[in-house]
C-alpha cells in the first residue's frame, strides 16, 4: 500500500513538473535588447507612467527584429496565436482612460512559426506614423505602444514596449533638390503630378520647422487631407514641391 500511496505521489509530481514546465510565459527582446518575461502587468521594464525605451525616426522605423522565446500555445494564460499590434493608447490621463483608438495589428504568429518555443520576426511600424503630439487629436496622456499580446482574453499575458518616434528634419540637401512639376488641389485636397514619369519610390512632406510630417509610396494623386492649412516641402527622389494647402 506504502509503495503504491509513493509511486501515487512520484506520478503526480512528475505531472506537476511538466505542467509547471508548459505553463511558462514567453519573453521579447526588441532588436537585441532586454529580454522581458510577459506577464498580466508587464510594461518592458518600466512603470505604468514611465518613459519611451526605444524611439524610432520614419527612416529607421522598419528595423524592428523581435526575438521570442518560452512560447508555449498550450499555457492557458497566452493561447494559440500571438499578436504584434502597434498602438496609440491613453493611460488614465486620456479621455481614453486605458484604452486605445488606434491600432494596428502587424503580425500573427501561430506553433507553427516557432521551433522549440522560439522564433524571431521584422515588423514595421505603419508608414508616416507621427510622434504622438502630431496627430490628429491628440490629447496629453496618449502614448505610442507596440504590444506582444497572446491570443487567450482570459488570464491574458503580455508586454508592452513604450514606442517614441522622431521625425526626419528637412535638410538643406534636400531643401535643394530639383522643381517637382506639380501642385497642390483644393478640390482633390491633395498634390497632382503634371507628369509623374520618373519618379518612383517614396515621399515625405515637411512643414515649415523641417519636420516630417507625412510619408508615403509617390502615385499619381498624393492626398494632403490630415495636413492643416499651411505651407510644406514635398521631397522624392527626383526633387522637391513647395505647395501651400
Amino acid at each position: 500500500m506504502k509503495k503504491i500511496t509513493l509511486l501515487l505521489m512520484i506520478f503526480c509530481l512528475t505531472l506537476s513538473s511538466k505542467s509547471l514546465i508548459a505553463q511558462t510565459n514567453y519573453s521579447v527582446s526588441m532588436n537585441g535588447g532586454t529580454a522581458y518575461p510577459s506577464n498580466s502587468g508587464s510594461f518592458a521594464g518600466y512603470g505604468w507612467s514611465g518613459v519611451g525605451n526605444h524611439v524610432f525616426n520614419n527612416t529607421n522605423s522598419k528595423e524592428i527584429s523581435l526575438s521570442i522565446t518560452d512560447y508555449d500555445e498550450t499555457n492557458p494564460e497566452v493561447g494559440s496565436e500571438l499578436y504584434i499590434r502597434f498602438s496609440r493608447v491613453g493611460f488614465g490621463n486620456a479621455p481614453l482612460g486605458w484604452g486605445s483608438d488606434n491600432s494596428t495589428n502587424l503580425a500573427t504568429l501561430v506553433p507553427g512559426d516557432f521551433t522549440g518555443g522560439a522564433a524571431t520576426v521584422k515588423v514595421d511600424i505603419p508608414t508616416g506614423t507621427l510622434p504622438v503630439a502630431q496627430t490628429a487629436d491628440y490629447v496629453s496622456g496618449y502614448l505610442w505602444v507596440l504590444q506582444i499580446v497572446g491570443a487567450n482574453t482570459s488570464g491574458q499575458t503580455y508586454i508592452n514596449y513604450v514606442v517614441d518616434i522622431e521625425q526626419k528634419i528637412l535638410s538643406a540637401k534636400e531643401f535643394n533638390k530639383s522643381k517637382l512639376q506639380g501642385f497642390y488641389s483644393a478640390s482633390k485636397d491633395a498634390i497632382v503630378f503634371k507628369d509623374k514619369i520618373g519618379i518612383n519610390g517614396d515621399f515625405s512632406i515637411y512643414n515649415l520647422m523641417g519636420q516630417s510630417v507625412l510619408k508615403g509610396e509617390v502615385v499619381n494623386e498624393i492626398s494632403v487631407e490630415t495636413l492643416k492649412s499651411g505651407l510644406y516641402f514635398l521631397t522624392t527622389e527626383k526633387g522637391v514641391l513647395k505647395f501651400v494647402k
